[in-house]
């Protein structure tokens, strides 16, 4: 039997939409830029600086301290500010080995893959390939409302297509053997025989299928398998030289490897989370976490089937940053044209664009993806105006209470970055 839309959402789709309100709860009740109690307020000091200088035996501090709370195996940091750099690994890449994380480990990076498939389609309309406006049936015919459902759409998440994650037919198969090996096709497929969620460009609903739709685009204007457009358009010229999308076959990861891990059954669209047994049991040290490294790229592909290390992966914050990939014009469009996820919160919600999520406080704009699959969680963020970006990976995707892991640490370390605290209304662009 099909599971509603109403019962069912896929653990990607909460990572998103939760941002903000999580990372938010945590910093609840801290003010920006206050003065210490008992002093008279200034009226000639400068203006306080918004990026507080961040050391490394503070990264490390917020490192080791969530991963203790999480139970996460292992964790590497890296955040660049005006200041310098910074990095910190804390726990182990493999549990029963004293193998401390480092930046060139190796591990899934799962949904910031969507980053970099928006970008080569963005190139491919800077090279007037194609149009945001093209409807996605003139390159993949049978799309359903594919007349209807542009290129935009599927960048923005607002095709209404239903995430094949979300689909018995999938989980049929993923949930016996997650080295399955996949075509593009075949994924879309499981989402077609799905009706629509909602009417093209009508509502946010974070779906892998809009993802692997822009894969197939890609391939087909570019003649070759998305491996090589993203060596050739991305990786080799960023420098990124332990980045690459496998082959569908490739299951295990190159070396220096960590290895990914999960309590139970991975919840990637419709499983409960631990028992509350199972969470005192993992706490108490009786549960130990699965190993669930080995998987075949090819069941999330061009939506977060990349491999890469937390240094590549800082040169791909710096891109984020800069206009060099795509050009003034296309980079200030990826950056700003943004859209509420919640459209209930307008203003101070997460906003998700064209491959790429925008979290406001204040008049801080923090660009950014999370990843999130079996055994390893990313985080990737970029502050272009206060020159902040970061990388964070754990092996563990979940905790045992059910909270995404990098995404714990992200919390920590912007709340430690910046006086103005998550929570805090956005104002405008321009401070007003």
């Amino acid at each position: 039997m099909a599971r509603t839309r109403s019962s069912v959402r896929s653990r990607s789709e909460i990572s998103a939409t939760g941002l903000v309100v999580a990372l938010a709860l945590v910093f609840s009740g801290c003010a920006a830029g206050s003065e210490p109690a008992g002093s008279p307020p200034s009226t000639n000091s400068p203006p306080a600086q918004e990026v507080t200088p961040l050391t490394q035996a503070a990264l490390a501090s917020i490192l080791a301290t969530s991963v203790e709370e999480h139970l996460v195996p292992g964790a590497f940091a890296v955040v660049t500010t005006p200041e310098g750099t910074v990095s910190a690994g804390y726990g182990t890449t493999s549990l029963g080995e004293d193998t401390t994380p480092q930046a060139s480990d190796v591990f899934r990076i799962g949904s910031v893959t969507k980053t970099m498939t928006a970008a080569v389609i963005l190139q491919l309309v800077g090279e007037q390939k194609l149009a945001l406006t093209d409807p996605i049936e003139q390159f993949v015919p049978g799309v359903p409302n594919g007349q209807d459902i542009t290129i935009a759409n599927l960048l923005q998440m607002r095709s209404g297509l239903q995430n094949y994650l979300d689909t018995d037919g999938f989980a049929a198969v993923f949930d016996h053997d997650m080295t399955t090996v996949w075509t593009p096709q075949q994924l879309v497929d499981f989402s077609f025989a799905y009706p629509a969620v909602s009417a093209p460009g009508t509502a946010f609903d974070y779906s892998n299928t809009n993802t692997t739709l822009l894969g197939m685009v890609a391939e087909q204007l570019d003649g070759k398998p998305l491996p090589d457009i993203m060596h050739d358009r991305l990786f080799e010229p960023l420098g990124m030289t332990d980045t690459e999308l496998p082959s569908a076959t490739t299951t295990t990861l190159p070396s220096p490897s960590i290895q990914g891990y999960q309590y139970g059954t991975f919840p990637i669209n419709h499983r409960p989370l631990l028992t509350a047994d199972q969470q005192a049991a993992a706490v108490a040290g009786t549960l130990q976490p699965d190993i669930v490294t080995v998987q075949s790229p090819s069941w999330s592909w061009a939506a977060g089937g990349v491999v890469s290390t937390a240094d590549d992966l800082m040169k791909w914050a710096e891109a984020l940053s800069g206009s060099d990939l795509l050009g003034v014009t296309l980079h200030t469009t990826w950056l700003d044209d943004v859209e509420p996820m919640d459209p209930s919160n307008p203003e101070n919600g997460p906003q998700y664009g064209l491959g790429i999520e925008q979290t406001r406080f204040g008049s801080n704009r923090l660009y950014l993806h999370e990843g999130e699959l079996p055994g390893f969680n990313t985080f990737v963020a970029t502050d272009p105006a206060h020159g902040v970006r970061f990388a964070i990976w754990t092996n563990l995707a979940l905790s045992p209470d059910g909270q995404a892991t990098a995404k714990a640490v992200a919390g920590a370390l912007i709340g430690e970055l910046y006086r103005t605290k998550l929570g805090t209304p956005a104002a405008s662009p321009t401070g007003g």
